[in-house]
């Protein structure tokens, strides 16, 4: 079981672990509260309002309590009970309860149910005894306090400022769950409104500022997905858009179809925001990989897509003074009929670059609008049009980049949902620039000795 490199990350995953149970608990509608302390002994307390765990049932193959069972054996499939998503703040793969208490010199386990609060005690993994009931009365809420074993994780105390960052973030994408840090609580209703307002720079210059512009934020449910999307601002080609992601309180750094989903529903109203985050919970998603950093469900896709068309409809008819702006260039360069094309920007929803002849290949774009758009890309002397391709690979994985050749030769590029700028830079050379969030550039060159030509028809 990886819990990540020894250090404060490790010790960091053993708490995320604690605290994502009560999440569950939150969104279960069973809890409102977590709180984290840390002792000077080096124990880490974390407590919260729920339900309680089962340590008055008895638990299979001779164990003491079906609690005790799940504290003891790991499980690679969630415990919780169907009626909610489960959570995992950390960037790794859950490790369940069961390890957390075989890396603690000691671990506590104390939770109310039924009117009863019982107790038992682990030592590195083992219980000291079966659970008792050590008190009566009509309080509710689970008590976990840990000490981990220093030797094991390389740390002692967890990294204070790691510690607060994660619990800030989690209050965040949890509106409405309060989360204690020893004497501080924090708290967000607005959810990624409130987590939006944080990202600007206050460093900017004023015509980059946001605090005194509106704000999209849409959360609910839509089917089996529960939805936090906000966007705030207008990108420039200086600054481009800040994308966050989350899936289940996990964060997707490579992205992946929620984000997807969400741009194609802000390309439909023509904005390309400076700030856009997005939080989906929903159940056993999928991921691409096993580092689990971009999420991949054309299902997802399409509902977000549908979930937030009339949201940000609404939010424009609210603001007419960012509806009624200019539309870019990008866009209404795909109207009309054949064209030279010199420069270019494009938001698309699907891309490919396809070899069409020996010197000759066809770029086919559409639009999240329904605009199809096709350039036709040939040299003028006999010879060959060469095709290269330079590609960060996170940002390849962002925009679902596939490239394909036939005996080592360029055949077909495609993508997913990205920002495309075609230009002609010189006699021999037209460039494409593929960006997707703030992730490097993907470049393509197409070049020839002759005259590359461009032209296109929609």
């Amino acid at each position: 079981m990886y819990i990540g490199d020894e250090g404060a990350s490790a010790l960091q995953h053993l708490i995320d672990e604690i605290v994502s149970n009560a999440v569950d608990q939150y969104l279960r509608g069973n809890a409102s509260r977590v709180d984290v302390r840390i002792g000077a002994d080096g124990a880490i307390e974390v407590r919260d309002d729920g339900a309680g765990l089962a340590l008055d049932q008895p638990g299979p193959g001779g164990s003491d309590s079906l609690a005790t069972y799940h504290l003891l054996h790991p499980h690679w499939t969630p415990q919780a009970e169907p009626a909610a998503p489960h959570v995992h703040l950390h960037r790794l793969p859950g490790i369940g309860l069961a390890i957390v208490n075989q890396l603690s010199a000691e671990f506590l386990c104390r939770s109310w149910r039924d009117g009863a609060c019982w107790e038992q005690r682990f030592v590195r993994g083992e219980p000291v005894a079966p659970p008792r009931v050590v008190a009566r009365g009509d309080e509710r809420g689970t008590l976990f306090r840990f000490r981990p074993i220093a030797e094991c994780l390389g740390v002692a105390l967890p990294d204070a400022g790691l510690l607060r960052a994660t619990l800030w973030k989690t209050a965040h994408l949890f509106p409405g769950l309060r989360i204690g840090l020893d004497t501080e609580v924090f708290h967000a209703p607005g959810g990624m409104a409130d987590y939006l307002r944080t990202l600007e720079d206050p460093t900017a210059p004023a015509q980059r500022r946001w605090q005194d512009r509106p704000a999209f934020h849409w959360r609910g449910r839509y089917g089996a997905y529960q939805l936090d999307a906000a966007a705030i601002g207008f990108a420039d080609e200086s600054a481009p858009c800040i994308w966050r992601a989350w899936v289940n309180g996990r964060s997707t750094p490579l992205l992946g179809s929620h984000v997807d989903g969400f741009r194609q529903a802000l390309a439909s109203q023509s904005w390309q925001p400076a700030a856009a985050l997005i939080h989906l919970t929903t159940y056993d998603p999928p991921f691409a990989g096993p580092c689990r950093d971009r999420y991949v469900s054309d299902e997802a896709r399409a509902v977000i897509r549908t979930a937030l068309a009339a949201p940000l409809e609404a939010f424009f008819q609210l603001h007419p003074d960012i509806g009624n702006r200019p539309r870019p260039a990008s866009l209404a360069a795909t109207d009309g009929g054949d064209v030279d094309v010199d420069d270019l920007y494009v938001d698309v929803v699907r891309l490919s670059l396809e070899k069409t002849g020996a010197a000759r290949f066809c770029l086919h774009l559409e639009t999240a609008a329904g605009h199809v758009t096709e350039i036709d890309f040939w040299t003028s002397r006999k010879g060959r049009l060469q095709v290269s391709v330079a590609a960060d690979e996170r940002a390849s994985a962002a925009m679902g980049l596939v490239l394909r050749k036939a005996d080592g030769e360029f055949e077909r590029l495609e993508t997913g949902a990205c920002r495309c700028h075609v230009e002609r830079m010189t006699r021999g050379l037209c460039w494409l620039g593929l960006d997707v969030g703030d992730l490097p550039t993907v470049h393509v060159d197409l070049a020839s000795r002759g005259y590359v030509k461009a032209r296109r028809r929609s």
